[in-house]
Parts: C-alpha cells; sequence; structure tokens
C-alpha cells in the first residue's frame, strides 16, 4: 500500500483542482487509486480514501494527514463530496451524534438526511455515512467503509467573534 502520509509530508501528491460547475479529479495512485485529492475554490480540500475503517479510525486517518472526516457546510460542498466517489459505495463523512456535531466540533446547520433519518436503529448508531444518492444516514461507528478527509483553508474561515 502506498504511504499517503509520507507522500504528503515530502510534499510529492499533486492537487487536482475542481472547478465550480465542472469538476474534475484524478487518481494519485493509478495501480488501485485509493487515494484522490481535490482542491476546492471555496477554500477546502476533500481526499477520498478508498481504504475501509471505522469511523473512529477514519478520523484517526485523516487527522494523521494534518486533516479531518469531511465537514459539509451546504449543498455544493455536498455535491463536490459525491463527486470525489469512483463508484456508488457509502462513505464516512464527519458527523456524529451528541447532538449532530461536525467531527471539528462544529454544529451541523446543513440536513441532508435520507427520508425516516435519523432513526439510531436499536440505540447504536451515532456516525453518519452519505449513500450514492448523496443523502446521509446514521450508522453503527464500527462498520468499516471508505471516507473523505478534508482540510480547511484557515485564512477564508471567519471567526465568530
Amino acid at each position: 500500500m502506498t504511504d499517503h502520509v509520507g507522500l504528503l509530508r515530502r510534499r510529492e501528491l499533486p492537487f487536482v483542482s475542481f472547478f465550480k460547475h465542472s469538476p474534475t479529479y484524478g487518481c494519485i495512485d493509478n495501480a488501485n487509486c485509493d487515494l484522490k485529492i481535490a482542491s476546492l475554490v471555496m477554500g477546502k480540500n476533500y481526499m477520498y480514501i478508498s481504504i475501509t475503517k471505522t469511523w473512529p479510525s477514519a478520523r484517526e486517518y485523516c487527522i494523521k494527514l494534518s486533516m479531518d472526516l469531511a465537514v459539509i457546510e451546504n449543498s455544493e460542498e455536498n455535491a463536490e463530496v459525491s463527486s470525489l466517489k469512483p463508484n456508488n459505495d457509502a462513505i464516512w463523512i464527519g458527523l456524529y451524534r451528541v447532538p449532530w456535531t461536525w467531527s471539528d466540533k462544529s454544529q451541523s446547520s446543513l440536513e441532508n438526511w435520507k427520508s425516516s433519518k435519523p432513526d439510531n436503529y436499536l440505540g447504536n448508531q451515532h456516525c453518519v455515512v452519505e449513500n450514492n444518492l448523496h443523502k446521509w444516514d446514521d450508522d453503527i461507528c464500527t462498520i468499516k467503509y471508505v471516507f473523505i478527509c478534508h482540510q480547511a483553508n484557515k485564512l477564508q474561515r471567519k471567526s465568530n467573534g
């Protein structure tokens, strides 16, 4: 498996741009395409990781890349995240319960739930996956899915106080 963390630290991974209304992206490792990177004009970099991990392990993996699980603040970002996926796999995003909060500790203002969700079935669905229709569903955090990491451009973020 490719050492993505090492490549990122040595700045050997290219960033491929997403431009509003005409998304393009590329594989970093063409042999198995397990890492895709996109640089968003909106001030966030999203990265698709095709390795399956539990929600906590996926978040830890993103943190090792100096990123976090995807925070989706509007429908345009949701579409960008979905366009990174090469197939119809469900993906972990950074939303989790208690109350619904993003992994970067910000509150969720966007709601894009699948019909009749979240339901916390059996009382243990505390993490969120995005399905192939770009809708969210709560699921058990120990199930393994592919995931999306993101890194916000801190220079473009505005402080609330």
